[in-house]
């Protein structure tokens, strides 16, 4: 009997809608594990679950969260049984991580249904030919990486498979938390299971953690930036589409990381834990930015009576996520704050101190 669809995969796992009925290893025996509810499955290496679990237990206690964030279901964790004994073998076989290591070394979790990628919600808006609620979604999408700020914790891989549509609610929800980390008490071991491969041209990935892996592998400061530049698509889209001039870009992060302490010392822990911030805020940004460069050019929304007030409000903030270098960055309570102050995320003594440190902190910027 073959089960769940294979709806996505990665380095380190694959997604299954609906959740594979998959052989678990539960009480030293080999059962069938259920599963109840719209729900999906994943498997995934032992310590990407790991930091799934970790997220789960901290984050699902905050009020209202299952409204921006997608967790595991920690009642629902179980280590599979070998290829062999398994029922949906056909299914699993299409997993790319099955075929590089054993069963052994996986976890078997599920989450709730979360709804549609954004390809598929921007193709139904548009066969439909109604309007998304791109101003709410804006809000939503910020409001949840403030939720996380707010409790010092770090995606570190929001990309726009990584965020889904609500089949109810019709928001954005973050998923797959399987490199976050809570920055509370970060240290070389946290930073030593995140590094990630050199690759300039990897879109969602902050700048400046591009530029750290390229030192990292012994590159030098002009060849990083160098294919920052000319590789890092979102970088063109800001100065095509916001007028951020690259050269620019260029001077401003060339001179931060010359006088970045942090930096010259090589103090990775120090550099995450002062910066950690910007890195989820640069990936909403690149999303935001997609969506508006596509309903940017569509008459249904261009000639909507509130569309220039609407635009001028996400150019003015996109202006400031997208910065190249981490210091001119504003992060994403920052954009809220701008962009709808009346928000119940910023309604806490937390919020509102975060805002007022940080506009301390930083020197005008020119819009």
């Amino acid at each position: 009997m073959d089960g769940g669809a294979l709806i996505g995969h990665g380095t380190f796992g694959c997604v299954f809608d609906p959740p594979l009925h998959v052989i678990s290893r539960i009480t030293g025996n080999c059962e069938k594990l259920n599963t109840t509810g719209k729900t999906i499955g994943k498997i995934s290496e032992s310590e990407e679950v790991h930091n799934e679990i970790e997220a789960a237990k901290y984050l699902s206690k905050i009020p209202n969260s299952a409204l921006y964030l997608t967790l595991a279901n920690l009642n629902n964790i179980h280590r599979p049984c070998e290829i062999k004994e398994q029922v949906d073998i056909p299914s699993l076989e299409k997993c790319p991580i099955v075929q590089k290591s054993r069963m052994s070394h996986m976890l078997h979790f599920t989450m709730p249904h979360s709804g549609m990628d954004l390809s598929s919600y921007f193709n139904i808006h548009m066969k439909t030919k109604t309007l998304i609620p791109f101003e709410k979604v804006v809000i939503h999408l910020l409001e949840g990486v403030s939720l996380l700020h707010l409790n010092n914790y770090v995606h570190y891989d929001i990309h726009s498979n990584n965020i889904l549509f609500d089949d109810t609610t019709k928001m954005p929800r973050i998923i797959d938390f399987g490199f976050s980390f809570s920055v509370t008490n970060l240290d070389k071991k946290t930073l030593d299971t995140r590094w990630k491969v050199y690759s300039p041209d990897y879109p969602s990935e902050a700048p400046e953690l591009t530029a750290i892996q390229g030192i990292r592998h012994k590159l030098s400061l002009n060849t990083v930036i160098y294919d920052i530049i000319t590789k890092k698509n979102p970088l063109k889209m800001a100065q095509f589409v916001l007028g951020l001039s690259m050269r620019d870009q260029e001077e401003s992060f060339r001179a931060f990381w010359n006088k970045s302490k942090s930096i010259q010392e090589a103090d990775w822990v120090n550099f995450f834990k002062y910066y950690w911030p910007g890195f989820d805020s640069w990936c909403i940004g690149i999303i935001i930015l997609k969506m508006y460069s596509n309903i940017a050019q569509l008459p249904l929304y261009t000639k909507d009576p509130s569309w220039k007030s609407l635009s001028k409000r996400i150019k003015d903030i996109l202006r400031l996520l997208l910065r190249m270098n981490p210091l001119e960055r504003i992060d994403c309570i920052e954009a809220l704050y701008m962009f709808h102050p009346e928000s119940e995320i910023l309604k806490s003594d937390t919020a509102s101190t975060w805002i007022q440190d940080r506009e301390a902190f930083r020197k005008p910027i020119r819009i």
